[in-house]
This record gives structure tokens, C-alpha cells and sequence, in this order.
């Protein structure tokens, strides 16, 4: 990949008295090719602002223009799965049975699943610079080009699941399985050597110029100048990877369970980040800008992540319009401006009770993402973890009630008095008011 490619630099220097050879007659130095270095990626405040996009999932697609103000584009589904797009501004937002193509910030094509060729369902979705619309499918990778569809076809010789796909520089389609890799030459599938063992468990592939990144169980590999190597982001262990994704500038970014690396440099060890109060909160997913940064969205937040590890970030309730969970991010340029407001709060009131009776005197928890098995990490509760929870306890006749707590869609959580056990009271509070008080009425255990 040109953007991670090592660039040695070579110089010829002569010092008077330092030659063997006659200093009136010194021999002529024989000319040495110095290989041009890539300019670094521009700074963000030379990239030009663009807009942000946000596929939610009950809140149709959301852009931020590049003032930073947010709106809800009509025209798709309320719950999206994801949204990307291409250098020149053509987006498309992925639903459960259609896809609906963007232009100028409006929808101007919706694709049914099933209808005039199209495949039967929608995986995972990319645009390419042409605007050929690239489909995963459960048996095929279909290809929408000039209005027409065609199916490469897998086949069960492949095995495994199909996990991802890629498409390099040169057209050439890169699949991954649960079990290998494979490039699309012609109308044949080749298995590709990565060296990994024979349960790599692969997970995500990406495409950056003509060089290939593939995760699985067993690490980061890639795929460069006709080789694939293992590539190390840690010495401590193999990261569990989630996403892998390179910037235009070459910046690879790693999303791991614990950890987001980041690479700048290939001749140096990756940064590791750990997912603390900037990172913690069960990112959905992640994109890149043109600026080398990364874009993280979950539980109603945004963080955003240059390569030298610093971070700014749009906190819970800072965004209304991203209180429901994000599914997909796609970043034109540099991207928009970040909003200089506060988060936003409420309150939030009910009454908790079991098979129907009251039950006071009940740990009552509000967050994000609860974890369920909280005591193998060594928390204290479903929420100890979260960046951002609520706590109260239920009264005598089983009311309670959480203060300050960011606009958004947030799980409840309720633990059984004298038992250390913990249950599910179920998810709230979309139509949360600024300044104002949620009722979420009663909420019955049923165990």
C-alpha cells in the first residue's frame, strides 16, 4: 500500500580527507535514485468540511451538515443498518429490504431487495469511485453497474460463512470467509496462502490502493506486493479485532474488543488506545475521513480519533438526533464542525414491580449497554462499566426515579433485592424533553 509503504531514502555525502583514492582526481559518485516520500496527510484544518452521515436504527439517516447542524433525511426507513459512500459524494443507506441512494443530500433511488435482479438480501454494502454498487449477499457478491446487476457467485466448495469483502484499486474482488480468503480472478475463486492456521476465524477485509487487510482470531494479516504477512499490533497478546480500516493517507486504524491501535507509521509500533471515557461506550462501528482521522458512533456518542492518538467527541445527549442506536457513519472530507453545545437532560420516572407485586428497596440502573456478565469482568453491576449510568432506588411502593440523564435510548436494569442478581426492565426513553421528566410508568419483572 502506498500510504504504508516503508520509504527508504538514500544520500551520498562526501567528506574532504575521508577517500582513499587521490583527493585532486576523486572518483565521480555513481547517482543514486532517492525515492520520493508521500506528502503526509493534510492537517484537518486544510481539508475542506464536508458532511457526516448516520444510519440509526428508529431514526432514519441523520446529516450533520458542515455547520454542524443536524437533519433527518426523508425518504429511507426509520431503522437503517449502515451507510457509505464514495470520493465524490454519493452515498447510499443500507435497510433491513431496500437500499436508497443519495445524491446532493437526497434520495434519489430506492433498490428493492429482490426486484430487477437485485439480490434477495443486503449484507454488507460498498460504493466504489465509479458508483458501482457492490452487494454481499448469502451466496454472492453482486455488482449493480449502469443500472444492471450481476452475481459473482460462491458456491459451497468455499466454505465457511461469508463474513466480507473488498475491492482493490484495480477492480479485483477480495472475499473473506469464516475459514480463508479468497480473490476473484476471472470466474474462478483462489484461495489465498495468508499463513494463518485452520480455524483463523475471519472477520473483516479492507482495501487500500492494491494492498489487503484481513482480520481474524489470530491477528491482523496482510497482504502486500504479492505476499501476505502477520502483522503484530501487540506483544501482549492477540487482539479480538472488530473492524479494520485505512485512511486516505495511509493511517490504518484497528478496532479491537479493548482497543483501538492506530498505525501512522509503518517502521513503528502502533498506538494503542485504550477504550477509557473516550472510547469505552460499545462502538457500533467506525469510518474514516479525509483528514486520516476516525470516526467511532455508539451509544449516542461520537468520538473522532487523529493519528497522533488525540480526541474530540460529541458527548450523550450532545445529539438528540443520535440518541437511538447508530449503525453506520460515512464522512465526506474533512467533516463537519463539532457542536459547542452542552449535552442535554432529563429525568426519568417509573415504578418497578415483580409478577406484578411492588418491589421496593430494588437497585435500579440505567445505561447504554449493560453488560449481563459483569462479574467475569469483575464489575459490580450491568452498568459499572458503561461511560455513562444512573442509579437510584426503588421506594416503598416500588417508585423510582434517575436524574440528569442525557437525551437518548437507554437500557434499565434491576436488581433483586437479597439475591445479587439482576434483570432486564427494558429499553426507554426516545422521547426524552430537555429539562423535563421521562415517565416510563411500571415496569414488571416477569422472573
Amino acid at each position: 500500500m502506498r500510504g504504508l509503504a516503508r520509504i527508504v531514502v538514500g544520500f551520498v555525502i562526501m567528506l574532504p580527507g575521508c577517500s582513499s583514492e587521490d583527493s585532486t582526481n576523486p572518483p565521480k559518485p555513481r547517482p543514486r535514485k532517492i525515492a520520493p516520500k508521500r506528502p503526509s496527510p493534510a492537517p484537518a484544518s486544510e481539508v475542506p468540511a464536508g458532511p457526516a452521515y448516520f444510519a440509526t436504527y428508529g431514526g432514519g439517516l441523520v446529516k450533520a451538515a458542515t455547520d454542524g447542524t443536524l437533519r433527518v433525511v426523508p425518504g429511507t426507513a426509520k431503522e437503517l443498518n449502515g451507510v457509505v459512500g464514495n470520493s465524490k459524494g454519493d452515498v447510499v443507506a443500507v435497510g433491513k429490504g431496500a437500499l436508497y441512494r443519495l445524491r446532493g443530500g437526497k434520495v434519489v433511488q430506492t433498490i428493492r431487495a429482490g426486484k430487477d435482479g437485485a439480490p434477495t438480501e443486503f449484507g454488507r454494502v460498498y460504493l466504489d469511485a465509479k458508483g458501482d454498487l457492490w452487494v454481499l449477499a448469502y451466496d454472492s457478491v453482486a455488482v449493480l453497474s449502469s443500472g444492471k446487476w450481476t452475481h459473482h457467485r460462491v458456491g459451497k466448495k468455499l466454505g465457511g460463512s461469508l463474513r466480507s469483502f473488498a475491492v482493490d484499486d484495480s477492480g479485483k474482488l477480495w472475499l473473506a470467509t469464516a475459514t480463508a480468503v479468497f480473490l476473484r480472478e476471472g470466474t474462478a475463486w483462489t484461495e489465498q496462502k495468508t499463513g494463518a492456521g485452520r480455524l483463523p476465524g475471519f472477520e473483516a477485509i479492507s482495501a487500500h490502493g492494491s494492498a489487503i487487510y484481513a482480520s481474524a482470531t489470530e491477528g491482523l494479516f496482510v497482504h502486500e506486493r504479492g505476499r501476505w504477512a502477520q502483522k503484530r499490533l501487540s506483544s501482549s497478546g492477540t487482539p479480538q479485532i472488530k473492524q479494520v480500516l485505512v485512511a486516505p493517507g495511509g493511517t490504518l486504524y484497528v478496532r479491537a474488543f479493548k482497543y483501538l491501535y492506530v498505525m501512522a507509521r509503518p517502521d513503528r509500533p502502533p498506538l494503542r488506545l485504550a477504550q477509557g471515557t473516550e472510547y469505552r461506550g460499545h462502538v457500533w462501528t467506525m469510518a474514516v475521513d479525509g483528514a486520516d482521522r476516525a470516526w467511532l458512533v455508539g451509544g449516542g456518542r461520537v468520538r473522532i480519533v487523529s493519528r497522533d492518538g488525540t480526541v474530540a467527541a460529541w458527548a450523550a445527549g450532545t445529539l438528540p438526533q443520535l440518541a437511538y442506536s447508530v449503525r453506520g457513519v460515512h464522512v465526506v472530507g474533512g467533516g463537519p464542525k463539532l457542536p459547542r453545545n452542552l449535552p442535554q437532560t432529563g429525568s426519568i420516572a417509573g415504578k418497578i414491580t415483580r409478577k406484578g407485586a411492588v418491589l421496593a428497596g430494588a437497585n435500579v440502573e440505567l445505561c447504554w449497554s449493560p453488560d449481563f456478565v459483569f462479574q467475569l469482568r469483575g464489575a459490580k453491576s450491568p452498568c459499572d462499566a458503561d461511560p455513562f449510568k444512573a442509579r437510584s432506588k426503588t421506594g416503598a411502593d416500588g417508585a423510582f426515579r434517575l436524574e440528569r440523564v442525557p437525551l437518548g435510548v437507554w437500557k434499565i436494569m434491576v436488581e433483586l433485592p437479597g439475591t445479587a442478581k439482576w434483570s432486564g426492565a427494558g429499553v426507554c426513553c426516545s422521547g426524552m424533553k430537555p429539562s423535563a421528566t421521562t415517565d416510563v410508568g411500571t415496569l414488571d419483572l416477569r422472573r
